[in-house]
C-alpha cells in the first residue's frame, strides 16, 4: 500500500509540473528547441532552434506476404512443399505465407528484441504423399500382405491399420527470436546478442540458439559494410549441427533516404562451416541481392539467391529417403526428384527396372537416372507488404 500512495504521489507531482511548465511556455513553439542565454546587460534572450524534436519509436512492425523462405540459402517452405505435393523442386516456389516481424526498441540505447512470425496461409493439412499402404505414416510399404490375403483367402492383418497414411507434412510456423545490443565506438559499430529459431516442420520440430557477434566498419559508409558470425551452441538433431558457424557479410545503401519513395538495394553472402557433423562439408552458402522498393509504409522485395556448393542442399541427407536407391554420391549435384517416386506410373517404371535381367549396378543406375533431378541452383522470391513505426 506505502508503494502506491508513493507512486500515485510521484505521478500528480508530475502532472502539477508539467500543467506550470505548460503556463509559463505561453505561446511559444512547441516545435522548437529554445535555450536562454545571458547578454551583457543581464537580460535573458531566448535564441530558438529549428531542428525538430527528435521523435523516439517504441516498436517497428513490418508485415509481409511471400511465396518462400530463404534461410542462409535453405528454401524452408519450398522445398517441403515439394515432398508435400509430390512436385519438382523449384525456384519459384508457391508456399504462400505471411511474415510478422516486430523490433522492440527497448529503454536501454542500443538494445533490441527482434521477434518474426512466419504462418502459412495454406497447405496446412497433412497428405498421404507416398501412397503406401503402411502401419505408420512414413512406414514401409506392405501391399503384398493385400495381395498374399486376396490370393488365399485368408486376412491376418488388421485392416485398419494397415492402410495409406497421411504423413506430417502439413505446412507449420516457424518463429525467430533475436536479442542484440548495438554500440558505436571510433572503430565501427559492433553488435553481441542472440539468435533462435523455432521451427514446427516436418521432418523434424526443433529450436536451435546461436551466439552473435557482428561488426560495422566505419569506410565505405555508403555500402555500410557489415560482417556478423553466429555460433551454434545448442545440440538440436542428436548434436548434428551443433558447433557449427555460420558468417554472412552485408552491404546495402538507401537511396532517397526519409522520403516517401526510397530504394534499398541489398547484397549478402554466406559461409558455412561445416554444413553437420557427418559431411563436414565448407562452402558459401548463398549469394542473395535483394532490391527493395518503399512507397510510404508499403513495400515490395524482389530476391535472388544463387547457391554455388550445392552439396550444401542434397535433400536426401536433410529429408527422409523417398527415393527407390539412395544417393550415393553428394557431390553430384542431383537429388530425388519428390515427383518420380510414389504413384502407380513411377511404381510400374521402379518395377520393371529391378525386375529386368541386368546387374544389379545397372539397375541402380537406372533408376537413380529416373528419378533424380538436379538441385535447384537459384531460389527467386517475392515480398509485398507494408512496414510502420510506433
Amino acid at each position: 500500500m506505502r508503494i502506491i500512495i508513493t507512486t500515485l504521489f510521484l505521478i500528480t507531482f508530475a502532472l502539477q509540473g508539467q500543467a506550470g511548465n505548460s503556463v509559463e511556455s505561453g505561446k511559444k513553439e512547441s516545435s522548437s528547441i529554445q535555450t536562454e542565454t545571458k547578454t551583457e546587460d543581464s537580460n535573458p534572450k531566448i535564441v530558438k532552434s529549428d531542428k525538430p524534436a527528435e521523435t523516439k519509436h517504441d516498436f517497428t512492425i513490418t508485415q509481409y506476404y511471400a511465396n518462400d523462405i530463404n534461410f542462409r540459402g535453405l528454401s524452408i517452405y519450398g522445398e517441403k512443399l515439394s515432398h508435400r505435393n509430390q512436385d519438382s523442386y523449384k525456384s519459384f516456389a508457391e508456399s504462400w505465407f505471411l511474415s510478422t516481424n516486430v523490433i522492440f526498441h527497448l529503454p536501454l540505447p542500443g538494445l533490441k528484441f527482434l521477434l518474426t512470425s512466419n504462418n502459412p496461409l495454406e497447405n496446412r493439412s497433412n497428405k498421404d504423399a507416398d501412397l503406401r499402404f503402411q502401419t505408420t505414416p512414413g512406414g514401409d510399404e506392405q501391399v503384398n500382405k493385400f495381395n498374399r490375403a486376396i490370393q488365399s483367402g485368408v486376412l491376418d492383418f488388421d485392416p485398419n491399420a494397415l492402410k495409406p497414411h497421411r504423413e506430417q507434412n502439413g505446412m507449420r510456423d516457424v518463429f525467430f527470436g533475436q536479442l542484440y545490443y548495438d554500440w558505436e565506438t571510433k572503430a565501427g559499430g559492433f553488435r553481441t546478442g542472440m539468435f533462435f529459431l523455432n521451427n514446427q516442420n516436418y521432418p523434424s520440430k526443433f529450436t536451435f540458439g546461436e551466439w552473435v557477434i557482428g561488426y560495422r566498419s566505419s569506410v565505405l559508409k555508403f555500402l555500410n559494410p557489415e560482417i556478423t558470425a553466429y555460433y551454434r551452441f545448442s545440440s538440436e538433431a542428436n548434436g548434428l549441427s551443433n558447433g557449427n558457424i555460420h558468417t554472412r557479410a552485408i552491404l546495402k545503401h538507401e537511396f532517397f533516404k526519409e522520403e516517401f519513395f526510397r530504394v534499398i538495394p541489398i547484397l549478402e553472402a554466406g559461409y558455412q562451416t561445416p554444413n553437420n557433423s557427418i559431411d563436414k562439408r565448407n562452402g558459401i552458402s548463398d549469394i542473395t541481392a535483394r532490391l527493395q522498393f518503399f512507397f510510404g509504409h508499403f513495400l515490395i522485395g524482389l530476391n535472388g539467391t544463387h547457391r554455388p556448393n550445392l552439396y550444401l542442399y542434397d535433400n536426401d541427407r536433410n529429408y527422409p529417403r523417398i527415393g527407390g536407391h539412395n544417393d550415393v554420391n553428394p557431390n553430384d549435384g542431383k537429388t530425388v526428384d519428390p515427383s518420380k517416386t510414389a504413384g502407380i506410373a513411377n511404381r510400374l517404371v521402379l518395377d520393371t527396372i529391378h525386375q529386368s535381367n541386368t546387374h544389379e549396378a545397372a539397375k541402380q543406375y537406372a533408376t537413380r537416372n529416373y528419378q533424380e533431378q538436379h538441385i535447384v541452383k537459384n531460389i527467386f522470391i517475392l515480398h509485398i507488404g507494408y512496414s510502420a513505426k510506433f
